[in-house]
């Protein structure tokens, strides 16, 4: 059998048709993608307009005796379908927070879902997560400069906090003058692995190494007794500034009793625990190793000078 001759406009017209028929497919992949992010919106809007939309605190029993609830977001399913597009629905997501004419909840919906996509849809159960989205991650970051989301954004990086995120922590300190738009990151920068941090150091050894207990009926009642018991308890080894921040106190506390030692007691009025950012309190250690408990404002102070003194460190983040 002669081997058959072949045309060559008859080749060109076939990978003319091969190509035209691969332009269909991406088109069609083009269209797929359009109709995954009008689901994706609809599934925002369900999730913004739901009762179930909430963040609400649960008690983990592993954290119960020492008087905190950690945070857990409860996702609707709704998030959940949004976050099944990953990275694709991402763009969508930040322009729903970006518009600020949207509700609140709507923007902090988009948040949540964002998150979701970070934390590849895994949720842990107590104080541990894996965030494994950079994009996510980014995004996020991006959201600080929204005073209104603030607080609930710091509370999800922190779950598990990246050094890459600090630079971006210490220009909202930077920008920022008034306490309640600053507090926050002030106490998510404990979560943060900081060479010579400049508030919250660890304690001195000779701190002293006593226990305190005490009753207590209410929020004002506790704060009192407290401070009054680190005063005893480390007269020459501790000092509380004045506290320009009357909300310094956001740990609302019922009665109860402590039975404690001192540094417990200090970090309990001063720390924050996996998405709980504490009360608008700090303490410092200076030079001398007198530890001084004082509000975010002298923190956020000493921070910008730190940050002026290992601007090099912080560039290679």
């Amino acid at each position: 059998m002669r081997p058959v001759a072949l045309n060559p406009v008859v080749i060109i017209a076939a990978y003319s048709f091969i190509c035209l028929s691969c332009s269909h497919i991406v088109s069609a992949q083009e269209v797929v993608t359009r109709e995954q992010e009008t689901r994706a919106i609809n599934a925002l809007l369900e999730a913004s307009n739901s009762a179930e939309f909430y963040v609400r605190e649960v008690l983990d029993n592993g954290c119960a005796e020492y008087g905190y609830q950690p945070h857990e977001i409860l996702y609707t399913e709704a998030m959940r379908r949004l976050a099944s597009f990953d990275s694709q629905a991402l763009p969508m997501l930040v322009r729903e927070v970006d518009n600020e004419m949207n509700s609140r909840e709507s923007r902090l919906a988009a948040v949540q879902a964002i998150h979701l996509i970070g934390i590849q849809g895994i949720v842990h159960v107590g104080a541990v997560e894996n965030f494994r989205n950079k994009e996510s991650r980014d995004c996020l970051l991006g959201f600080l400069k929204y005073k209104d989301l603030r607080l609930e954004v710091l509370r999800m990086l922190v779950r598990d906090p990246w050094r890459s995120d600090v630079p971006a922590l210490l220009h909202v300190l930077a920008t920022e003058e008034k306490q309640e738009d600053f507090w926050g990151v002030v106490k998510a920068l404990q979560r943060y692995d900081i060479a010579s941090r400049p508030v919250h150091q660890p304690i001195p050894a000779d701190f002293p190494h006593v226990s305190t207990r005490f009753s207590f009926k209410s929020t004002e009642e506790y704060f009192d007794k407290a401070f009054r018991a680190l005063r005893n308890a480390a007269t020459d080894r501790l000092r509380i500034l004045d506290l320009t921040d009357p909300l310094f106190g956001l740990e609302r506390v019922s009665q109860g009793f402590r039975n404690c030692s001192i540094r417990s007691l200090l970090e309990d009025l001063t720390g924050s625990r996996f998405a709980r950012l504490g009360n608008r309190l700090e303490y410092y250690v200076d030079e001398n190793g007198i530890v001084v408990i004082c509000d975010c404002g002298v923190a956020r102070s000493r921070w910008m000078q730190w940050n002026v003194e290992h601007s090099d460190l912080i560039q290679g983040q």
